[in-house]
């Protein structure tokens, strides 16, 4: 597979964000499953966000 095969013979990859790409914050203050307005202190998933950039770069799509 390479990024000049037509778009059908390329993956498709949905990507869950939380708990996946993004993982909330441990500690005391750590917020609720759905405490939702606090998303944005969760910390990237470093090594899930590595390989979610190599299947893009490789071309396939990232839903």
């Amino acid at each position: 597979m390479t990024p000049d095969d037509p778009p059908l013979t390329r993956g498709l990859f949905l990507v869950d964000i939380d708990g996946t790409v993004a993982l909330r914050r441990p500690g005391p203050d750590e917020r609720a499953p759905h405490d939702w307005h606090r998303v944005g202190e969760d910390l990237p998933n470093q090594p899930v966000i590595t390989v979610v950039q190599a299947l893009a770069a490789s071309g396939h799509r990232i839903t």
